[in-house]
Order: C-alpha cells, then sequence, then structure tokens
C-alpha cells in the first residue's frame, strides 16, 4: 500500500471519529439543557422543589427464587444529573482519544 493511500484511510477513520464527537457533543448539549429548563421551571415552582430529585434503584432478580436483590440506591438532584453529563461526555471523549491515537 502507498503512502497516500494509508493517509487517506487515515483520513476516513479520523473523519469517523470527529462524526462520533459531534454527535457526542449534541446529545449532552440537548440534555444538559433540557435540564437547564427544568431547574428554571422548578425555580418558578418552589413547591415542587421536592420532586425535582431522581431516585434510582438498582437491583437484579435472584435466579434461585425470582426474588430482587437490592444492591444500590441512589438521589440525584438537578445539580447531581447535570455533572453526571459533563463527565460521561469527558469519558466518551476519553474514548475517542484512545481510538484516535490507536490509528497513528
Amino acid at each position: 500500500m502507498e503512502l497516500k493511500d494509508i493517509f487517506f484511510l487515515y483520513l476516513g477513520k479520523m473523519k469517523q471519529i470527529h462524526l462520533y464527537q459531534r454527535a457526542i457533543q449534541k446529545i449532552a448539549t440537548k440534555e444538559l439543557e433540557e435540564l437547564n429548563e427544568f431547574e428554571k421551571s422548578i425555580e418558578n415552582h418552589p413547591d415542587l422543589i421536592g420532586l425535582s430529585s431522581a431516585y434510582h434503584r438498582m437491583s437484579f432478580r435472584i435466579a434461585k427464587d425470582g426474588s430482587d436483590f437490592i444492591f444500590g440506591k441512589e438521589e440525584s438532584t438537578i445539580k447531581d444529573r447535570k455533572l453526571a453529563v459533563i463527565l460521561h461526555k469527558n469519558k466518551q471523549y476519553q474514548w475517542l482519544l484512545a481510538e484516535a491515537y490507536e490509528e497513528i
């Protein structure tokens, strides 16, 4: 394979990584906008502040008897969820950097 062929193959892979980055950014931006909008609506209705947290329960079914085994509970505020979106986006970016590095 000639050098220019290798280079164009590399450019094609970098193009795909760049498109992934755009998709990640778009999704994170949309999610943060929705959380900001929700936060503003809660500020306008102080009586709903107690309803602004998200509650998560992590569990799985025990194969032996079918009962639930709860291994974690988490309450997250709007601020927590915003931070989670940013951290998740950063993790995805790190993965893209690793992929790009592998192409070098």
